[in-house]
């Protein structure tokens, strides 16, 4: 995963920060390729770094910065989504065969449930899209520790089922 390895950038150096990752990327992607691993951008939202904040940025910057290499896809974590993703569904539909990974977090970073994202809707349109890779949980330990290792289990199922 590529996420804020990459750096913060800055706004005035935007075109420039591009620039610089592309090029950083060529020797790890040629790594990568003959390994079989898939590399994995991760948007992250305008809060945190001024680099690839949405799912179209980061399949921007796969199909015309690196020329679309099969072994680049996409992280797209539903917290980040939430702030910068016009639409969950416009963003699944964008990235396609390019989504490799999901992060899940509710919208204020929490355990899904304890903020106002729509998983139900949202996953169910992830399995729609044909996706058959991995999600994983990306959220504090919050509203604490025990109702994560509690509630995980029942919510994974209950997501399963749809």
């Amino acid at each position: 995963t590529i996420g804020l390895m990459r750096g913060i950038g800055t706004e005035a150096a935007r075109e420039q920060n591009l620039i610089d990752l592309s090029e950083a990327m060529k020797p790890i992607i040629s790594y990568a390729d003959q390994k079989g691993v898939t590399l994995c951008l991760e948007a992250i939202n305008r809060y945190e770094t001024s680099l690839l904040n949405s799912a179209e940025a980061a399949l921007d910057f796969i199909v015309n910065r690196l020329c679309n290499p099969e072994c680049v896809g996409i992280l797209w974590d539903l917290f980040h989504a939430n702030i910068e993703d016009v639409s969950f569904k416009q963003s699944l539909e964008m990235m396609g065969k390019k989504l490799q990974h999901v992060h899940i977090a509710d919208s204020n970073r929490m355990f899904p449930g304890y903020g106002h994202t729509d998983f139900a809707g949202i996953l169910k349109d992830v399995k729609d899209s044909g996706f058959e890779e991995y999600c994983s949980f990306e959220c504090l330990n919050c509203p604490s520790l025990d109702v994560v290792l509690n509630e995980s289990g029942a919510w994974v199922e209950k997501m399963r089922a749809l």
